[in-house]
């Protein structure tokens, strides 16, 4: 019986061995695969400040562009400006052709004027014996 005892111990540590062995192969494994998730972990926090910075750009961008919005003009405000531009073209095209006709009778009166001068100073003064 210690024969029959002997060879079920070895064959017991054979199989002991074999499992140390496959335990030592998982180990080794667990290691690598630990390595592998240490890397992911590193990309995935690589990521995270990468999404926090598109997440303050998105807000930031969202602020300017309520920021336009408010102050933006609208069709309705440029066609308002458009109106009134138009009318105050309008008054100073009118303004500039009285100006036109102002300065032609103003001529006119100018030119009367220097003629009755002349009259005065030729033929009045000398009548009334002012020369």
């Amino acid at each position: 019986m210690t024969d029959e005892i002997k060879q079920i111990l070895e064959s017991h540590g054979d199989m002991l061995k074999s499992q140390g062995e496959t335990l030592e192969s998982h180990g080794k494994m667990l290691e690598s695969n630990v390595e592998v998730l240490k890397t992911h972990g590193e990309i995935l926090e690589s990521h995270g400040e990468q999404l926090d910075l598109i997440a303050m750009k998105v807000v930031d961008h969202d602020e300017k562009l309520q920021q336009i919005k408010e102050n933006m003009a609208t069709r309705a405000d440029i066609d308002n400006v458009t109106n009134i531009l138009d009318r105050i073209v309008k008054l100073v095209e009118k303004k500039d052709q009285e100006l036109t006709f102002v300065t032609h009778d103003m001529k006119n009166f100018e030119d009367r004027v220097e003629i009755l001068e002349k009259d005065v100073n030729t033929r009045i003064k000398p009548a009334l014996g002012l020369i």
